[in-house]
């Protein structure tokens, strides 16, 4: 269901273009007969004239009901392929893009882990119909999502280097072993490794077990680490205080300003189609 604002807005476009439709004929009628009235001034005091000879007044009558006729059929043909267009739009493109933007918002409402994928608007984007995409959709819509989007997984990388630099301080801190002293001196991040569990516990605030830790670091690196007790109770104290980092901060604001964006881009959709269903005659409601 729309919300009072939404619905408010809805109810303005439909009755304003309702309002097109009458206003634009009343305003040609007006420019209709302010050029006729000129005319008959010009042919009556240059040319001498009268307004009443009944030869000018059925030439005039002629064109004017030629120009009225061509016209007519124009704007009704012009209305009609619009209104077919618009129609068009909404099924293949609207109500898809709808669909999907629907189910990511569903998706994305509990969870801290970016769970998005763009099919139908790869799709469709990718074929003839992306002309026909309106600017606003592209620019403000999809294209700021993305944005969002990205900034959201760096700042999540941030805060996974940030755990995973945690980790490697705090083995290398309690343990003397050379070869894995030169191990972590050697290591470098790889952006595609991260302490999921860690990560997740610390941004639900829920406390780090030893089992998360030795799980972590088997995914982490790519060679078996030894994790004595002594290490284990110090990984599990340590990253239990990890809580109030700016880190975190910054990850809890991206994901909000993400996920506030799907759901502005949801309601656009959501109004869009029924503005068009509403205008062409889809939607019987009474706005």
């Amino acid at each position: 269901m729309l919300n009072f604002l939404d619905n408010y807005r809805l109810r303005i476009i439909v009755r304003w273009i309702k309002i097109k439709h009458y206003v634009t004929p009343f305003l040609l009628g007006l420019i209709i007969i302010s050029f006729i009235s000129v005319l008959l001034f010009i042919i009556n005091n240059f040319f001498g004239v009268p307004v009443s000879d009944p030869g000018l007044a059925g030439l005039i009558g002629a064109v004017l009901g030629g120009a009225l006729t061509f016209y007519g059929s124009l704007y009704v043909h012009n209305k009609q392929l619009k209104s077919a267009g618009a129609v068009r739009r909404e099924k293949d493109i609207y109500s898809p893009l709808f669909e999907e933007i629907q189910t990511q918002v569903k998706r994305n409402k509990e969870s801290l882990f970016l769970i998005f994928d763009f099919d139908k608007w790869d799709t469709i984007t990718s074929g003839a119909m992306s002309i026909e995409i309106p600017r606003f959709l592209k620019v403000h819509g999809y294209d700021e999502l993305l944005k969002r989007m990205e900034e959201w997984q760096t700042a999540r990388s941030e805060l996974g280097c940030w755990v995973s630099k945690k980790i490697v301080t705090i083995i290398k801190e309690n343990n003397n072993d050379p070869s894995l002293q030169k191990f972590f001196e050697d290591w470098k991040e790889d952006p595609t490794r991260s302490p999921t569990i860690a990560v997740k516990k610390i941004l639900l605030n829920q406390s780090i077990e030893k089992e998360d830790i030795k799980s972590d670091v088997e995914d982490l690196f790519p060679l078996p680490i030894p994790l004595e007790e002594d290490i284990l109770e110090a990984l599990v104290r340590n990253l239990n205080l990890l809580k109030n980092d700016k880190l975190i901060q910054n990850d809890a604001n991206k994901r909000q300003r993400f996920y506030k964006k799907l759901v502005d881009l949801e309601s656009a959709l959501k109004l869009l189609i029924l503005f068009i269903k509403k205008a062409h005659g889809q939607l019987k409601t009474d706005y």
